[in-house]
């Protein structure tokens, strides 16, 4: 407060101040942007004239003016002159000024460097290496803007690509890798624009011949900074962000990681050291593995590859003993010998660990559906978001040796999804059409469905006919297969014979296949037949 009245009381500094004030008042009178170069050529001159003070005067008009002569509609001439007075301005000040005034002239700096021409960006890389970079860790509290700033340098096949990323490693040093990358990762949730840079960086400068205990300060300093950026950039609209995004996942995050928290000797992980251990749950693993499953709606070859590589455990990985070769995850994490087949070691890898976290991440892809599509119009395209898990489903059924086993565990989950989601489905027609005599169009799931002035008992019991027949046929087909022996048949024909009998009933009334159902199936239709349908669980 002294200084600052003692320049106050400085006559020349108060003049320094006014003429400061008239000049800036003339750009608001420009029209042409040959009228803002004049208006800087003076502002400059203005400056220089009074470079013993190093507190520019009316700094926040300043700022503000030179923040409008950066504006992308403007030509580069305007732009290139606006960074001339920046630099006089910074050399005036000095880094202590600059470091307490950062938010007032960086602001309109971070974002020129993506819009700017090619004559502007070595202007704009100067004035960040000579000015940002020495006041290291003073940048801390807006080095989120500057490093969204400077990652448009890192454009592939451009000019500019190997300066911008040298500048950015120099940022990195400085600042500390930790809180850089932990910046990193809250800058790729935020600004979309940018991320396909930053993966792009991250696997640039992630060395996969060497152990993650080596590289841990990839991950930052929070933990759920990093999950929420992952999941942020598997949904992605560019595919090159989702598979850059995989590689990663794919490196530093194997899904055994959540059973490191696990005492069950089922899920123990043998001879594995990991910088996150210990610190991702499962209920994080399940949410990442949902993200994850975003990227078979693309029906892209190579994003499902890669997501099955994750799942399977079949990607390489350094050992933490230098003098032992790199192994694949699966046998890095199961007891097994070098003569067991890969295939073997990766089918028991995936039951362990990556079937249940799949199996409940279904199971909350079903359940969030469910209580999204109550405020769904039965009418709009919304409705697309219900096809959304047996898309998913369809994905994963692709790959024998996860759809195959996956199947038995949400097959169940997925009839009752349809139930509940058809059941809402004919309430939302039968209230749009006002409850009248009009006749619904066939269901895909069952052609005996009544009018919606029928009783709903009624509907109840023929809503679930077909599906109840499916299960009943899915059922007697597992234990015919599980059990062989014909003395545990009841029929006298054996297995041959009760297979010619479901045959010649498939051609029955409704009402006489009824009586030839499996007692299972009877006991689901009275469950069915209530008002109320069991939620999935």
């Amino acid at each position: 407060m002294s200084r600052k009245a003692n320049l106050e009381s400085d006559s020349k500094y108060r003049a320094y101040s006014a003429a400061i004030d008239k000049c800036l008042k003339s750009f608001e009178y420009s029209n042409e942007w040959a009228d803002l170069i004049s208006s800087l050529v003076r502002l400059i001159k203005l400056v220089q004239q009074y470079d013993r003070y190093d507190v520019i005067p009316k700094k926040r008009l300043l700022g503000k003016r030179l923040a409008q002569c950066l504006h992308p509609a403007l030509p580069p001439g305007v732009h290139c002159k606006t960074l001339e007075c920046f630099d006089l301005i910074f050399r005036i000040m000095g880094p202590d000024n600059l470091a307490a005034d950062i938010g007032i002239y960086g602001s309109c700096l971070f974002g020129l460097l993506g819009p700017s021409a090619m004559t502007v960006k070595p202007l704009l890389f100067n004035l960040f290496e000579t000015y940002f970079l020495p006041l290291g860790d003073k940048l801390q509290t807006s080095f989120l803007g500057l490093l969204q700033g400077l990652l448009p340098g890192l454009e592939e096949g451009s000019e500019f690509f190997e300066r911008g990323n040298g500048i950015i490693e120099k940022f990195c040093k400085v600042i500390g890798p930790e809180f850089f990358y932990s910046s990193l990762w809250q800058v790729l949730i935020q600004a979309p624009s940018v991320r396909h840079f930053g993966t792009t960086y991250i696997l640039n400068h992630f060395n996969k011949r060497r152990h993650l205990s080596t590289q841990a300060y990839v991950f930052g300093t929070s933990t759920s900074i990093l999950l929420e950026s992952v999941r942020c950039l598997l949904g992605d609209a560019v595919v090159l962000v989702q598979r850059d995004t995989l590689d990663f996942v794919i490196l530093t995050l194997p899904v055994h990681l959540a059973a490191c928290n696990t005492s069950s000797p089922n899920q123990r992980v043998v001879n594995y050291n990991h910088p996150l251990e210990g610190k991702i749950s499962s209920f994080e693993m399940r949410d990442l593995v949902v993200a994850s499953l975003a990227v078979l709606l693309r029906k892209d070859a190579s994003l499902n590859r890669r997501l099955f590589i994750w799942l399977l455990g079949s990607q390489n990985m350094e050992s933490a003993d230098a003098s032992q070769h790199a192994t694949t995850v699966a046998r890095m994490c199961l007891p097994s010998s070098e003569s067991e087949n890969d295939s073997v070691i990766q089918q028991e890898y995936f039951k362990r660990f990556s079937l249940p976290l799949l199996t409940e991440a279904l199971h909350f892809i079903l359940q969030s559906t469910l209580a999204s599509a109550s405020s769904l119009d039965v009418h709009s395209g919304s409705r697309n978001a219900c096809f959304r898990p047996f898309r998913l489903m369809s994905g994963l059924l692709n790959r024998s040796e996860i759809g195959s086993v996956l199947v038995e565990q949400v097959l169940v989950d997925f009839v009752f999804f349809t139930l509940h989601m058809y059941q809402r489905l004919q309430q939302g027609r039968g209230g749009a059409e006002g409850g009248g005599e009009k006749i619904l169009p066939p269901s895909p799931l069952s052609s005996g469905v009544s009018s919606p002035s029928a009783p709903k008992r009624v509907q109840n019991r023929n809503l679930p006919q077909q599906t109840l027949e499916m299960l009943a046929q899915f059922e007697s087909c597992a234990e015919n297969n599980g059990n062989k022996n014909p003395a545990n048949h009841t029929n006298r024909g054996g297995p041959s014979h009760q297979h010619h009998n479901r045959r010649r009933s498939s051609h029955l009334p409704n009402n006489r296949r009824l009586r030839q159902r499996h007692p299972n199936e009877v006991t689901l239709e009275r469950t069915l037949s209530s008002d109320k349908i069991s939620p999935c669980k």
